[in-house]
């Protein structure tokens, strides 16, 4: 049997955004990530992976806590993004509504 790599972590998710000062003043502002990336502008690499315009992407934010390597926030901002998935949802509505965060030691995480 073949050695299988072990992920201890995943390295970032990708969030899309309406607007990245918003989000910002949550995730920086609040709950005091840091900005590892805020890059303005078309996204050549992003674009080609995802299929669209590089144009369609205006902004983006990458961030992380006390400079860790695993489970980076990386926020994007389209210039015409869609409604978002929650759109005149309620609670118990079956469509994805969560951002789920796990950590190990929440009062040691929350002392932080």
């Amino acid at each position: 049997m073949k050695n299988k790599p072990e992920f201890v972590a995943f390295s970032s998710v990708t969030v899309g955004v309406a607007d990245t000062d918003v989000a910002y003043a949550l995730w920086v502002d609040a709950f005091g990530m840091d900005v590892v990336l805020d890059r303005k502008g078309p996204d050549h690499g992003i674009a080609a992976l995802w299929g669209i315009s590089p144009d369609e992407i205006s902004r983006q934010l990458l961030l992380n806590t006390n400079g860790s390597r695993y489970g980076m926030l990386h926020l994007v901002e389209f210039k015409n993004p869609k409604d978002p998935v929650r759109l005149n949802a309620e609670v118990f509505d079956l469509v994805p509504k969560n951002l789920d965060i796990y950590v190990r030691d929440m009062p040691e995480r929350i002392a932080e």
